[in-house]
């Protein structure tokens, strides 16, 4: 079982370090220009490294920013051309700022180790039920059943959670930097461009792994300076 468990967590570090390279050469293309050098300054003032700055392709309908890379040297901020198109300097530099946050934050080895949590959860799952006379190692419904629950569970209830409680960190970081204001803007901006409703519920929240719009800029409203 140790020795499963350090194969699965091994293939899972891989895909976290390869997967930037594999998205920066089929999705996306360089952000060329005096932006693309001001946005990497910004991030290098925030004391992180960002190696570049990437456009995803045939995204023009769609406003929306994402971070990749547990190296810092193979780390890459990817935004949608619709991103590009609709938001001004001030409201992309709080979408940078958001995303930096997840990095500051330690989210991207979060978001690593719950996958690796993954196992240990289901080996955990499958002892649990044995020690309770439930073999569902026997029956292919009943492993079937367990299987499902098991994931709704880690995916819907642990980790969704853990990533609702990141976005909020990010906000703060970003209004930190920025300031309040522009990151409102950019959220409210996100919702109309994506057409998302300011005030979605639980289960939206969970599925998408972010909060409302509506709960993002009340709790960033919310916060004192010294919280932030």
């Amino acid at each position: 079982t140790w020795f499963d468990f350090l194969m699965y967590a091994s293939l899972m570090l891989l895909i976290f370090v390869l997967y930037p390279k594999l998205i920066a050469r089929r999705r996306t293309y360089r952000l060329e220009g005096k932006r693309r050098e001001e946005l990497l300054k910004f991030c290098t003032e925030q004391g992180v490294h960002v190696r570049d700055i990437l456009i995803e392709r045939n995204t023009e309908k769609v406003a929306n920013a994402m971070v990749t890379g547990i190296l810092p040297g193979h780390r890459y901020i990817i935004l949608t051309e619709g991103l590009l198109k609709n938001f001004n300097d001030e409201e992309i530099k709080a979408v940078i700022a958001h995303e930096i946050g997840h990095i500051k934050g330690k989210h991207l080895w979060i978001n690593a180790c719950l996958s690796i949590g993954w196992f240990a959860f289901w080996v955990g799952v499958v002892h649990i039920l044995g020690r309770l006379g439930i073999p569902i190692l026997s029956s292919p419904d009943s492993f079937l059943v367990a299987f499902l629950g098991a994931v709704l569970t880690y995916d819907y209830v642990i980790s969704a959670r853990i990533a609702l409680r990141n976005e909020f960190k990010a906000d703060e970081y970003a209004a930190r930097v920025v300031g309040r204001k522009a990151v409102i803007e950019a959220l409210e901006k996100l919702a109309e461009i994506n057409r998302v409703p300011r005030r979605t519920g639980i289960w939206f929240n969970m599925l998408t792994s972010h909060p409302s719009i509506e709960e993002r800029i009340k709790h960033i409203r919310g916060k004192t300076n010294e919280e932030i």
